[in-house]
């Protein structure tokens, strides 16, 4: 990936605090809205430990999230706590009741700034 594409993901990722995240797998699709952080190119999620999301992500790891201003495919899994990266995400009070999930995206579209369509489409290896 060219460096200005791969600034420009971390750039458009790095003030994002809430996605809303879908999965499809063994428990149906799911959609939910969840707190999130990112770190270079990887989005963390929290969702909670009972989320059919962690049983989709066993079954089949792709995944979307979307936000107002872009739309990101990408393979996620569960992190084990003693592997969470030192996120403000993981240490929220709330996060011993949840689990966390890495997001590598492998495709990011930038929305248009009037709302119709996307700006932008990057591919990420």
């Amino acid at each position: 990936m060219l460096d200005h594409l791969r600034n420009q993901v971390i750039e458009t990722l790095a003030p994002t605090r809430q996605i809303t995240l879908t999965t499809g797998g063994i428990a149906g699709l799911q959609t939910s809205v969840v707190p999130c952080e990112s770190m270079g190119l990887c989005l963390y999620v929290r969702v909670p430990r009972m989320s059919d999301h962690l049983a989709n992500i066993e079954d089949q790891p792709e995944c979307v999230a979307v936000t107002e201003a872009w739309e990101l495919r990408g393979v996620a899994r569960r992190i084990a706590p003693s592997d969470y990266p030192p996120l403000a995400l993981a240490r929220a009070s709330a996060a011993e009741w949840d689990a966390l999930i890495e997001i590598r995206p492998t495709r990011l579209q930038i929305a248009r700034r009037d709302g119709v369509g996307y700006a932008a489409t990057i591919d990420i290896d």
